[in-house]
């Protein structure tokens, strides 16, 4: 079984207390932080179906806290299927108040993205 980091998301033993890469206590780390916060925190993983789980997690639970985040990844625009479920996330947690954020990504070079955008956008005026 691997184990990771929940700060810098680099591999570690089981047994690790101190991470080697960024000297988080990762014991610390992990009872000072909520679920939320780790999710949050799985948006920026190494491995894209970690950060995709984490943010469709986020928007099913309809974490407010990670809204920012979510409008960051859409922004960023790298990786067009995390950039969609980002979109979706951003729709289950805000509804009619993530018009903005639509309306940007609406103009997304990835077809995937804008169409997406488009159709929330067009649930959204329904």
């Amino acid at each position: 079984m691997h184990f990771f980091c929940p700060s810098c998301w680099k591999e570690v033993r089981e047994e690790v207390i101190v991470c080697p890469a960024c000297g988080v206590d990762i014991a610390a780390y992990e009872s000072r932080h909520d679920f939320a916060d780790k999710l949050i925190s799985a948006t920026e993983h190494f491995e894209q179906e970690t950060r995709i789980r984490a943010v469709w997690i986020l928007g099913q639970r309809k974490e407010k806290k990670s809204v920012s985040k979510l409008i960051e990844l859409v922004r960023q625009g790298s990786d067009p299927f995390l950039t969609v479920t980002a979109l979706e996330a951003i729709y289950n947690i805000e509804g009619s108040e993530c018009l903005d954020i639509l309306k940007e990504a609406s103009h997304s070079l990835y077809p995937i993205v804008s169409n997406k955008a488009k159709t929330l956008l067009d649930i959204l005026e329904d």
